[in-house]
Parts: C-alpha cells; structure tokens; sequence
C-alpha cells in the first residue's frame, strides 16, 4: 500500500472516530482579525471543555421568605470560548402543574398581547386552558414599539386583559412596521440580552436606562463582530429600525455566531433532570435561573441559552483568557445571604420577592413565587458586573477537573 494512500485512510479514520472534531480543528485554526467573509466556522477555532462534575451543592442564597432553601446539584461544566455554562439540577416540586411560555402562547394563538398605547403597560389575555407564564424579559415584537415585559408573571386559564408591566426597547418608532399592525404583538421569540439592561428593567425599573442599555449593547455587538469578521462597516443594528433591539437580535451575522456557540452547548441543557443553568462570561459570573417545573425550564432554555451567548458576543476579548472553572467557582454565590429589598404581587396567582445582597457589590436575587401552588417557581441570580467584584475566587478548586 502506497505511503499516501495509507495517510488518507488514517485522516478519515480520525474523522469517523471523533465526530470530524480534529478535522474541523485543523480546518478552522486561526485568528479572528483576518479579513476574509464572515464564516461561523471561523469562530470555531477552540472545541469545549466539557466536564464531568455531580457535586452537590447544599447552600443556596438565604433570605426570609415564603419559600424554603433547597439543594442544587452541577451536572456539567461546558465551556466555549469565552462562555462557560454549569448545568444544574433540584428536585422539582411543580412538575405536575402545566405552564406555558409566552413565546409558545403566541406562535399557537392562545396568547393575545395588547398594544395599549402605553408605554410602559401592555394587557394580556390567556385563551388557552394552562397556566401562562412569562418570564421577564421576554421581549414581545411588534405594536407600535417592540417591549420587553418587566417581571414574571403567572396567567391563569381564559384570563381577559391582564395588566403588563412592559418597558420600550425601540426608541422612536409609534407606527406599525411592515407586515405588523398596532393592535397586537406577533410574536416573543426573543428575551433581553444584557445584564445591564435584565437590571435596568427588573431592578431599576426605569426607561431612560433602558434605551441606554440598548444602545450599549447595539454598540457592543458592532464593534466586536466588526473585530470578529473583519466586515469592514457592519452595523449590528437594522435599517427598519435603528434602535429595535429585537431586529438587532434577529440580524444574521448575531445569529450566525449564536448557532456556533449554540451546536457545542445547547446539548448540555437537555441532559436528563437539568432544570437551572449558570453562565460565566470572560470568567466572571453573570447569572443563574432555576425553575421549579422541568418542563418549563426545557421550553425556555433556548432563550436563556441565546440571551447568554449575545451578551458574551458583546463582551469578547481575544486579549482574556479564560480558565477552568469549578463549582466553587458558582458556590462562592450560593452562600451569599441576601435581605428582602422588594415584594411585588402583580395579580392573584404571583408574587415576586426581589432581595439583594451588598457588600462591595451589587447582587440581585429575583424570586417568583406561584400563590396558586404556595411554592416558589422561578429563581434568578444577577450580578451588576460593572459595579461589582464577579470574579471573586474561591477558596479551592476541585480535583476532578482538567486543566
């Protein structure tokens, strides 16, 4: 057998073998500053860490509340690039309730969202037979401006014209788009992207820092994917609507490099009992959700995984390096006791509890808890990253991790 011959068998033995995973590597290594076109591949050029790590973790955030602590276990560690994302796992103790999201509400018309012509107030009626959940920052398109909804909220059966708090993330636009009309909004497939902004709505609840924090993460994605692609020129945001977050999410390059970071970590999410994630981003934590329903978490997940990926798009710095974590990494933030700052009943079947913990920092904990089922159903972590000390270390790292 000739010598190039045997070559070629063994090349396509390592790709059948690895899932074509050197083979990619070894097409796809090089540097993000070349001028070439946009390839996702391109951005391809580190497979993950994927990481093995059942470890229970018996601390979670303490607060007085309705609600009772509870123990999380890490499934997985999985990092790509500058994201590392910890699958988690909880007893779940609503499984047996059905909730719907609004993204599936909507798509299958048994959602109507109600332009008001209010700002900052949305309705919202529920024709279906389930519990209608929303999850704040779910951001609704259409109307006369693209909203996000500012706080969860638990909708029961055949319920007419409930009240949204809702907050503008188009400035300008008071007009139907094309293909749209004012009356109604046609569709929630989208959900903020930013901590900056989930704090502006969710805790600061104020407009102005809204549009702001829209405009810096238009910016943010501009610049980095320009840096990224070397598309000379790309502007992240869309010339129907300059100030649209939500056609800025829907641009095809962002979408593009979010199905890159999506194909090496989305598989983690539907590992068996996951019903929570953690996201780390440059190495600094960033957030957690967890719910207290499987399937509700597996019918949001796709939101919670893109809302992450365009925020680390946004924050991308070839110049980091980003190591291995562990879940001491995560605890250092489960031990934090956090103090009641706000209670919020927007209608009769929720309640929210913001509380927040302060020492050098700022650290949000946003509970939502389901007065129908007297249990808590969602809870989510925020670190204002800008103002705090994220990258706290801890104390040790775990032996079962790889370096």
């Amino acid at each position: 057998m000739k010598r190039s011959t045997l070559i070629i068998i063994v090349l396509l033995a390592v790709v059948f073998f690895t899932g074509g995973y050197a083979f990619r590597l070894l097409l796809v290594k090089g540097d993000f500053n070349s001028n070439k076109p946009l390839m996702a591949a391109r951005f391809a050029n580190q497979l993950p860490d994927i990481i093995s790590a059942e470890e229970e973790i018996k601390e979670m955030p303490k607060a007085a509340t309705a609600s009772s602590n509870f123990s999380i276990s890490v499934k997985s560690i999985t990092r790509y690039k500058n994201l590392s994302m910890f699958a988690l796992i909880s007893n779940t103790e609503l499984d047996a309730k059905k909730y719907i999201t609004l993204q599936e509400a909507i798509k299958k018309g048994m959602a109507i969202v109600h332009e008001t012509e209010d700002v900052n107030n949305l309705s919202i009626t529920n024709k279906s037979n389930s519990f209608l959940f929303v999850n704040a920052g779910d951001i609704v398109k259409g109307g006369k401006q693209d909203r996000t909804l500012a706080t969860d909220l638990i909708i029961g059966p055949n319920q007419q014209r409930v009240k949204l708090a809702s907050f503008c993330v188009e400035h300008g636009r008071w007009s139907n788009r094309a293909g749209e009309v004012t009356t109604h909004f046609n569709a929630s497939e989208k959900s903020l992207s930013s901590n900056e902004l989930k704090i502006a709505a969710k805790r600061q609840r104020n407009q102005s820092q809204v549009w702001e924090k829209v405009s810096v993460q238009q910016n943010k994605l501009t610049d980095n994917i320009s840096k990224i692609t070397g598309a000379k020129g790309y502007i992240a945001s869309d010339e129907a609507s300059r100030s649209s977050l939500q056609l800025t999410l829907e641009n095809s390059v962002v979408d593009s490099l979010l199905s890159d970071y999506k194909k090496y970590l989305q598989h983690a999410l539907k590992q068996d009992g996951v019903n929570g994630v953690a996201f780390f981003i440059n190495g600094k934590f960033y957030a957690l959700d967890i719910y207290n329903n499987a399937q509700l978490f597996n019918d949001l997940a796709n939101k919670l995984l893109e809302a992450a990926i365009t925020e680390a798009i946004s924050e991308y710095n070839e110049n980091i390096t980003v190591n291995p974590l562990n879940t001491e990494h995560l605890m250092v933030y489960l031990k934090k006791e956090f103090k009641v700052d706000n209670t919020i009943n927007p209608n009769k079947y929720t309640t929210i509890v913001n509380k927040i913990f302060k020492d050098k920092s700022d650290i949000f904990l946003f509970e939502t808890i389901d007065t129908h089922a007297t249990n808590w159903l969602h809870r989510n972590i925020l670190v204002d990253v800008e103002n705090t000390a994220s990258n706290i270390k801890p104390q040790q790292s775990n032996q079962y991790l790889r370096n």
